[in-house]
């Protein structure tokens, strides 16, 4: 009885040892066609749960389940796949997809393709709110879209600010 256990005990230590040392630490970095870090890409095991996402500087590191491939994708990118086979580091640069960024409105509850979008939608450009040159950004988004009113609360600098979306019962 107890060489039987031992057996099923050396059996599962060995499995064990030999599942970790068996196990693929890769290192690298996500860029956009510029060479500038993309915050935020996501790097994804093939045909697992398995995945990270880069940091600021588009670094990240992944520890791999199994020998295979990565998926490394970013909105308004075209995806790629990257083999891993006796890699330790990848870098990868990530190309544009103008077409596809273009069907995706972010909405104050996530993102969403247009064509299911059913309200309103505005946009403020940075060129509009420089333009103003305000002190605060608040005041600069004053009375630039429809439907939101942004109101300062006191008269003195630095004060709180209201923003009311399409009236008063918003």
């Amino acid at each position: 009885m107890t060489v039987k256990l031992f057996r099923i005990v050396f059996t599962a230590l060995f499995t064990c040892i030999v599942t970790s040392l068996s196990a693929q630490t890769i290192t690298g970095n996500v860029k956009d066609s510029s060479g500038e870090p993309i915050l935020g890409a996501t790097i994804m095991e093939t045909g697992t749960k398995n995945g990270t996402v880069t940091d600021i500087d588009g670094n990240f590191t992944i520890k791999l389940q199994s020998a295979g491939n990565l998926n490394v994708s970013y909105i308004g990118m075209k995806p790629q796949v990257v083999k891993t086979a006796g890699k330790t580091t990848i870098n990868v640069t990530l190309q544009d997809d103008n077409t596809t960024l273009n069907e995706i409105v972010v909405v104050g509850y996530g993102t969403m393709k247009k064509s299911d979008l059913t309200g309103s939608v505005s946009s403020v450009g940075t060129d509009d709110l420089v333009a103003k040159g305000a002190p605060s950004v608040m005041e600069n988004l004053q009375g630039t879209t429809p439907g939101v009113n942004i109101t300062q609360s006191s008269g003195r600098a630095g004060g709180d600010f209201n923003i009311e979306i399409r009236g008063k019962s918003s």
